[in-house]
């Protein structure tokens, strides 16, 4: 649990650093945002209480749509801020806003990667299929 603390805290400061220097709209500071949430998920809390997530201001949504800002709505980028989204909300059992993060990363490798590429086959596609059993 320290290990996760101390280095939360360097992600954190990471962020500071990014938003102040490149913006908050900048692709590298998104990227910070996305490890931190990655972090979170993976210690088990996600930031969203049990309201929606989308009516919350700690919503993860918000960094990938800052992400719109700066990078193409195809770029690969996008599709795995979608697919982390899609875990995060799935986590907490908002499995109709899973899916339609995870639909929209499915969208998107299959225009930048094909539909045989493993991450459009094995990631995505089993993430649909996880979210649509829970439903």
């Amino acid at each position: 649990m320290f290990f996760f603390d101390a280095a939360l805290v360097e992600y954190r400061k990471c962020l500071a650093i990014r938003e102040v220097v490149l913006g908050k709209n900048h692709p590298d500071t998104a990227k910070s945002y996305n490890i931190i949430g990655l972090a979170l998920y993976t210690k088990g809390g996600s930031g969203l209480g049990q309201e929606s997530p989308r009516h919350t201001s700690t919503s993860p949504q918000g960094s990938c749509h800052s992400g719109k800002v700066v990078l193409d709505k195809n770029h690969p980028s996008m599709a795995t801020s979608y697919n982390n989204i899609g875990l995060a909300l799935g986590s907490k059992f908002f499995f109709d806003a899973a899916l339609v993060e995870y639909r929209k990363c499915l969208a998107i490798w299959e225009v930048t990667l094909g539909r045989d590429h493993p991450n459009t086959i094995a990631t995505t596609s089993e993430n649909i299929r996880r979210v649509e059993m829970n439903m």
